[in-house]
């Protein structure tokens, strides 16, 4: 589990976990939708780190499709920070924005599920 640095400044402590994304956003025109694939590195109630290809870095707001073992849950989202991680590719922060309460539940069941498991 991440959270414990002193320097963290997250009022939710976020789980370091593996998860398939799916990702789309508006093209400069706000006419296109681009879309990308990515990895969670961790995740949270409130959101996620994101690592991508340099080259599929999302826009400031997006939708999220991440899969949850069984699950796969939508969430509008929006970048908080981006840094550089690994050649080729970046960690995105990323903020949940107005998550329906279902994935909301289905994203808690997550969550106390795999924090049961350690």
């Amino acid at each position: 589990m991440t959270g414990n640095d002193p320097k963290d400044r997250r009022s939710v402590s976020r789980i370091d976990s593996i998860n398939f994304v799916s990702y789309q956003y508006m093209d400069e025109e706000q006419n296109a939708k681009v879309e990308g694939l990515g990895r969670t590195l961790d995740i949270s109630l409130k959101g996620i780190k994101l690592e991508v290809p340099n080259d599929k870095i999302p826009k400031d707001e997006l939708y999220l499709y991440i899969a949850l073992e069984e699950a796969v849950i939508e969430v509008p989202a929006a970048i908080a920070h981006i840094a550089a991680s690994k050649e080729g590719f970046s960690e995105v922060g990323i903020r949940f924005e107005n998550i329906s309460r279902g994935n909301e539940l289905v994203l808690e069941k997550f969550l106390r599920e795999t924090t049961s498991l350690d």
